[in-house]
């Protein structure tokens, strides 16, 4: 795991980066719902914490600010879990 070999000098780990895209991106192969990411988030941190319990875990780290996604997550409890959240709320500037 990523945690054995890095877990004593990474300043923090990162849950699966833009879960929410579907297949069409690579991401999300499978297209799993939003539950699914909630039990990654919380099996990956038990993990990384057996490692090394100080080090922060990022979870959400969403494509855009996909509020009913977010919503789901949240939802199942986990978020209280989480020591910080991240979005990744892109804004496509048109040419003039």
């Amino acid at each position: 795991m990523v945690a054995d070999m890095f877990g004593d000098t990474a300043d923090q780990f990162e849950i699966w980066n833009e879960y929410n895209l579907g297949p069409n991106h690579s991401f999300n192969l499978s297209n799993r719902p939003a539950s699914d990411y909630a039990k990654l988030y919380e099996v990956s941190k038990a993990a990384i914490r057996d490692v090394n319990p100080n080090i922060p875990v990022i979870g959400l780290n969403t494509s855009g600010a996909p509020i009913e996604w977010i919503s789901e997550v949240l939802d199942t409890g986990i978020g209280k879990d989480m020591d910080i959240l991240s979005i990744h709320p892109y804004q496509w500037m048109a040419t003039l």
